[in-house]
């Protein structure tokens, strides 16, 4: 259910505080998703409502779209939600890089 104490706090990394306080950032949809497992990211959450969005994960939940919804920052939710730790930066090496 929306009340659910893991969708509420998958749902509060909207806010800027919870996603440096746990480290992790949200995913929406399967470009993003698939996307972050190319760069060798591992999905810790997803959810998805459809069995074709059934990555590869840590925790999976096949959820309904009202939950899906609730964890998107879009008004009609995405297809598939996801987290990942945080990517951290080195400014150093990112300058250098460019």
């Amino acid at each position: 259910s929306v009340n659910n104490d893991i969708v509420k706090a998958i749902s509060a990394l909207n806010d800027k505080k919870y996603r440096k306080s746990t480290n992790k950032i949200i995913l929406e949809g399967e470009k993003s998703i698939l996307g972050a497992i190319e760069a060798g990211y591992e999905i810790i959450d997803l959810f998805y409502e459809n069995e074709k969005f059934n990555f590869s994960a840590k925790n999976k939940y096949k959820v309904n779209q009202k939950i899906l919804e609730k964890l998107s920052s879009t008004k009609s939710g995405a297809p598939v939600v996801g987290t990942i730790l945080r990517p951290e930066f080195n400014i150093v090496e990112f300058t250098l890089s460019l």
